[in-house]
């Protein structure tokens, strides 16, 4: 089960979770007439299975993946008066098998079905996607697409059941399962004229007088002391990442104490007024990490007003379908052949593979903090084939060599320790022999590349696999392999005389290869959509320089800050400005530059409690004779 902040015996607020979500699913028909007859006339069979449902979602909602298979067995042997494993020594009944007269099909768990309330019986959430929501536009960006699963189909449904009931609702899941996607793209699809909406994301930064200030400029004043949206709507407020503000000295979370003031009061109070502000017509949506790793575990007295459902890390299945079917759209986009089309299958499933395996493998440690892998690891890697053109192929060998390239971009380019990369490289010969049946160091020997000592793929080989935009100065830049290493030097060495040229600041740099891998590595992500790049070395290795160089290929401009003694936070919102107003209003591509030595002060951290007064001891006279009087002392 998820830790969410909940503790283990608070089975009151399940039980309350279980009737709003009961009451939530009976809203529409009780203000429909003409289906409240329909209704009536099948009456037992719909409310049974309705409660049946709110039972999973608001009892087992907020278990884990692992243990609803155990969940499911469970109800099953409990609806038939059955003793569930582990209880067969319990001495009593189990009370007499209910005449369900729709029970759970055995097919699936009871989480993969919903209730239809049209046709009163059981159906798979996946017949509930309709074809246009599988259809990709033509014309949509990476970052936008999200194609439907079983996940996106029950998450979105009961988020639009209790948003209609006004009940509030947050997701618990790790990071990359889509929380904050799913609800965005929701909430954003509500009809204009019913609904407004609020996005409010929380940091360890974010202060109590921030989050009030993002909700009050959303609602306006309806009479004396009652604001709210515009009438007629409503407000729904989601709030991303609710358990990352920081502790304040005696524990609390200032900016979560505000809004449970809201949903315990009603309102908080105009902090220039010092008078209460009524706000009306809000519904807050909330999405959340579990506690652990900067995120912190939030009070009960917030949670409790929430019907709380966890998000599971996707399975096998899910992550297939979701890449294969972005992979698939951008093949047909490309107009591929079907050769290419038949690798997407081998392509998405050696990716998740390789997933899986660093995750098991590559742990984490104090000198190997960065080795943290997501799904958007996995999604980085199908962004990158998406870089490359079709033009550039000659067969489907190509494609797994680009893949090859963007799976080193994605994991080996994290990976600090020697023992690691040989560990990569094996992993990656045994799963191109595995799902495309093709030996890499004949890949690699076919297209000129050198291989190691004993005729197998070595470090040396990976990192002369090098892609890029502008290994070829004249003609269409495009994504493709770097056939030769001295041309690749030559033409960055034409990009560096120009930038000197026209740069305030020349750089007078050696361009060996490691410097060129490093500069390639940069232009990449800074061509991706919402690219961003942490640089990881010791001071003068070249961070900033190769960032400068790859940023000017791009056609890119470098903003940065000047830090001195006087740089307060008021500079740092300002120059905040600045580089979002020349990005944002003028369309410039910019690159923030920020390095390691112009962070003055890093997040708060929780502050130990003051100690307690100590209490002073009463005054002991004492008659002897040479003796000073002193307090506490005998």
């Amino acid at each position: 089960m998820l830790s969410v902040g909940i503790p283990m015996t608070d089975e009151v607020n399940r039980v309350r979770s279980l009737m709003t979500l009961m009451e939530a699913l009976l809203f529409p028909a009780l203000n429909d007439e003409a289906r409240a007859a329909e209704i009536g006339q099948r009456l037992e069979l719909w409310l049974e299975n309705l409660f049946l449902f709110a039972l999973v979602w608001a009892i087992a909602g907020i278990i884990d993946g692992a243990s609803r298979p155990k969940f499911d067995a469970f109800l099953r042997q409990v609806a038939a008066a059955q003793p569930p494993a582990g209880y067969e020594q319990v001495d009593g009944t189990f009370g007499e098998a209910a005449r369900w007269g729709s029970f759970l099909p055995a097919e699936a768990t009871c989480f993969e079905y919903v209730f239809d309330q049209a046709k009163h019986t059981w159906k798979p959430w996946m017949e509930t996607i309709t074809r246009e929501e599988s259809q990709i536009s033509p014309t949509a960006e990476f970052s936008s697409i999200i194609v439907p699963t079983l996940d996106t189909a029950r998450y979105t449904a009961l988020l639009h059941t209790l948003l209609d009931y006004n009940r509030p609702l947050l997701y618990v899941g790790p990071t990359g399962t889509g929380k904050t996607a799913y609800v965005q793209r929701h909430i954003l699809s509500l009809p204009a004229e019913q609904w407004s909406s609020a996005f409010v994301n929380f940091s360890a930064q974010t202060s109590a007088n921030q989050a009030q200030d993002i909700i009050d400029a959303k609602v306006d004043k309806r009479r004396k002391g009652v604001f709210g949206p515009p009438l007629g709507r409503r407000l729904a407020v989601f709030v991303d990442d609710l358990n990352m503000p920081s502790l304040e000295v005696y524990g609390a979370q200032p900016p979560i104490e505000l809004l449970r003031q809201w949903m315990d009061h009603g309102g908080w109070f105009d902090r220039k007024e010092n008078s209460f502000r009524k706000i009306v017509d809000l519904t807050f949506v909330a999405a959340m990490g579990p506690p652990g790793g900067g995120r912190n575990p939030v009070t009960p007295r917030y949670m409790r007003h929430f019907n709380i459902i966890a998000y599971t890390a996707f399975d096998d299945a899910s992550m297939q379908r979701i890449f294969q079917t972005i992979l698939e759209w951008w093949l047909r986009k490309e107009q591929f052949g079907a050769d290419y089309m038949r690798m997407a299958t081998s392509v998405v499933g050696a990716t998740i593979d390789a997933y899986k395996e660093s995750i098991a493998n590559l742990l984490p440690t104090p000198s190997k903090s960065h080795y943290t892998f997501n799904l958007r690891d996995v999604a980085r890697v199908v962004q990158g084939l998406l870089l490359t053109n079709v033009e550039d192929y000659t067969g489907p060998s190509d494609m797994i060599m680009a893949w090859c390239h963007e799976l080193n971009r994605v994991f080996y380019d994290r990976l600090t320790d020697m023992d690691d990369c040989a560990w990569f490289r094996e992993m990656l010969v045994g799963l191109c022999t595995k799902h495309f049946q093709q030996p890499v160091s004949k890949l690699f020997e076919e297209r000129g590349l050198p291989l190691g000592s004993t005729g197998d793929v070595d470090d040396d080989s990976l990192r002369r696999l090098i892609y890029c935009n502008f290994a070829v100065p004249k003609g269409k830049r495009t994504y493709r392999r770097v056939e030769s290493t001295e041309g690749l030097q030559s033409t960055m060495s034409t990009f560096l005389d120009d930038y000197n040229a026209v740069s305030s600041k020349p750089m007078k740099l050696v361009l060996f290869l490691f410097a060129m891998e490093h500069v390639c590595r940069i232009s990449r992500v800074l061509q991706m959509p919402r690219g961003n790049v942490l640089l990881a070395g010791v001071g003068g290795s070249g961070r900033q320089s190769a960032t400068r160089l790859a940023a000017y290929i791009c056609d890119m401009d470098v903003f940065t800050i000047e830090v001195s003694k006087s740089y307060s936070m008021a500079d740092w919102r300002e120059d905040l400005k600045a580089v979002l107003r020349l990005a944002g209003m003028q369309g410039k591509g910019t690159v923030f530059l920020f390095a390691d030595t112009q962070a003055q002060s890093s997040c708060p951290r929780r502050a130990p409690r003051p100690p307690l007064p100590t209490p002073a001891r009463p005054r002991q006279r004492t008659r002897s004779r040479g003796c000073k009087l002193k307090i506490g002392e005998r």
